[in-house]
């Protein structure tokens, strides 16, 4: 045991043309272990009495940090399983050691990694590119089931998008028709958003279920005793209700503070004109008025999505954390269930503003376009564009004065080359950010968040933007390969978790649906004057009631028809598992 652990500086003075880091950045499952100084050694052999494969004790110089000691940990792969798998034990075994303080997987093998960056990044073809092609298989081996799913939904939403979008795209250029046609055209994009909803969500339990069983991953549903267990240490009634209020009341403070802003757009800023300023200067009249409305339009975005966001976050994270959860995966539903709410009333609370209470389309449609167009832009600036500047003009100095400093001590020994490449992939590892959130271990909570609400804007108020749909599916064709760079070449190794679907996030979804319903059928009887140019006169107010609720029972009969008809597992699924079990119930005879 005592002779696996190795002390790299003893190997680098040797000048092994195959350095330990080498080897180790070689093997299946390899992490960095983070711990005291003092403490290398002993934790390198606990490593290695725990069922590691072996263990190197690395020296890496950090400013300020003399105290800090690294052992790279290379983990046994015994049962044949998938990278994932292998890297997932090995993580959890190394984080219950005595000394341990932080475990960090790396990207490792390095060739198998660098060969899925390049083909996931960087597609053949402009066909590959629009169809979203993805190595998922891949993905799920390196990555987990957690990462990959997550990867699958947003392939599959995707390609999906491309329906809304053709039908946008033909509403868009038939709208310069006149008449009923015009009245025709709409009305049926507006009715057949909430239908394509549904039809995805309902095809997408089916593909989900079949990549989960693909991936083996059916098997991983919480058993009733773990969900008894659940709702048995949540359930405290006193602050169940507390929260409860907690949440009412900054709810009802953010739709009012979110309903005063557009009060004030609506009614203050005309008072601008009225000003000294403006009247001294009556021939930039409209300018001074588009300026003081692109400001405010301006203020209104930055107010929603970083302070009130900001706020609902902390205040959901703080709730959440005095609740007792069986595990992480309640966890991450609790904290989704209450930043969900604060989350609805800031992305949406404009649009209904505009949409149940001024009833006005050209606002609307306005508004809708300017978040689409504005969120994609910002949101790709802040993923992947600032983060990559980061990661180039960093790390290259570091790296330079790294390889500068160790020149000396490396020497031109043979294999000091390999070696010092090596221990520089270690460093740029490190030197990467975390890709988590506070909340949730493999951070792909803000990327599920940003993909629900995009996927409401398109279903609830593409009806007053049709090309809505065209801009959210450009945006997720840039997101699949901005999303996989991020987490391929930005980012440190998460630790892969298993999955079985995208988990509450398809409550969230279907309930989107259901609201969609409610208001592209608002949107029909009273935003807008389709019906009476459809009918040739103008409808009262019973006659405009009396279609809106026909219209919703109608389009919820058809969800429900559809949810009812197609199975949320496919019959070859069905079978294979019920071979599965019959095989297991023969073989404990």
């Amino acid at each position: 045991m005592d002779a696996k652990w190795t002390d790299m500086d003893a190997l680098q003075a040797q000048g092994a043309r195959r350095s330990a880091v080498q080897s180790a950045l070689e093997a299946d499952a390899c992490v960095l272990v983070r711990c005291s100084n003092k403490a290398v050694v002993r934790t390198a052999r606990e490593a290695l009495h725990a069922g590691a494969e072996s263990a190197y004790v690395v020296q890496l110089e950090e400013e300020g940090s003399e105290e800090v000691g690294y052992v790279l940990v290379c983990g046994k792969n015994e049962f044949g399983d998938c990278h994932a798998d292998a890297l997932q034990r090995t993580s959890r075994m190394m984080t219950k050691l005595t000394h341990v303080e932080e475990c960090t997987p790396l990207h490792a093998p390095k060739d198998r990694h660098e060969a899925l960056a390049n083909a996931w990044v960087r597609p053949n073809g402009w066909k590959e590119f629009l169809r979203a092609a993805q190595p998922l298989d891949e993905v799920f081996s390196l990555y987990g089931a957690r990462v990959a799913m997550y990867f699958r939904f947003l392939g599959h939403y995707t390609r999906a998008l491309r329906v809304p979008t053709l039908l946008g795209l033909a509403t868009f250029l038939l709208e310069r028709l006149e008449g009923r046609w015009q009245a025709v055209v709409r009305l049926t994009y507006a009715l057949a958003l909430p239908l394509w909803a549904t039809a995805f969500l309902e095809h997408w339990k089916r593909a989900c279920a079949t990549t989960a069983h693909r991936w083996r991953q059916l098997h991983d549903r919480a058993p009733p005793r773990a969900k008894q267990l659940a709702q048995r240490l949540t359930r405290e009634p006193w602050k169940q209700m507390a929260h409860g209020w907690i949440i009412a009341a900054l709810f009802v403070c953010n739709c009012g503070l979110l309903f005063f802003m557009d009060w004030t757009r609506q009614f203050a800023l005309p008072l601008v004109t009225q000003t000294k300023v403006a009247k001294s200067f009556p021939k930039y009249e409209s300018l001074i008025m588009t300026a003081a409305s692109t400001g405010h339009t301006v203020v209104s975005i930055l107010f929603s999505t970083v302070f009130l966001n900001g706020l609902s976050r902390t205040v959901a994270q703080k709730l959440n954390e005095r609740e007792r959860h069986v595990d992480q995966v309640a966890k991450e539903n609790g904290l989704l269930a209450k930043m969900s709410i604060f989350y609805f009333c800031n992305m949406y609370s404009t649009l209904f503003f505009y949409c149940f209470y001024l009833r006005d389309m050209e606002k609307l449609t306005a508004w809708l376009s300017t978040l689409l167009v504005t969120k994609q832009i910002i949101g790709n600036l802040t993923e992947v564009a600032l983060p990559f500047t980061t990661a180039k003009l960093l790390p290259s100095v570091s790296q330079r004065l790294s390889s500068w400093r160790s020149r000396d001590r490396l020497g031109e020994c043979d294999g000091a080359a390999i070696v010092r490449e090596d221990i520089a992939f270690v460093k740029g590892e490190l030197a990467k950010p975390a890709y988590d959130a506070e909340e949730a271990e493999d951070g792909l909570f803000d990327d599920y968040l940003e993909m629900a609400f995009q996927f409401g804007y398109v279903v609830m108020f593409s009806a007053a933007f049709p090309l809505g749909s065209l801009c959210a599916f450009i945006n997720d064709v840039v997101e699949v390969r901005s999303d996989a760079f991020k987490i391929t070449r930005l980012c440190r190794m998460s630790v892969p978790e298993g999955a079985v679907g995208i988990g509450a996030w398809l409550n969230i979804l279907g309930t989107m649906g259901f609201v969609s319903i409610i208001t592209n059928g608002f949107i029909v009887c009273f935003v807008t004057n389709w019906l009476d140019v459809l009918l040739g006169r103008p409808l009262n107010i019973l006659e405009k009631t009396f279609v809106f609720f026909a219209l919703e029972h109608i389009l919820l009969a058809f969800k429900c028809t559809l949810e009812f008809l197609i199975d949320d597992i496919s019959l070859a699924v069905l079978q294979d598992l019920a071979r599965e079990e019959e095989m297991k119930s023969k073989k404990w005879k």
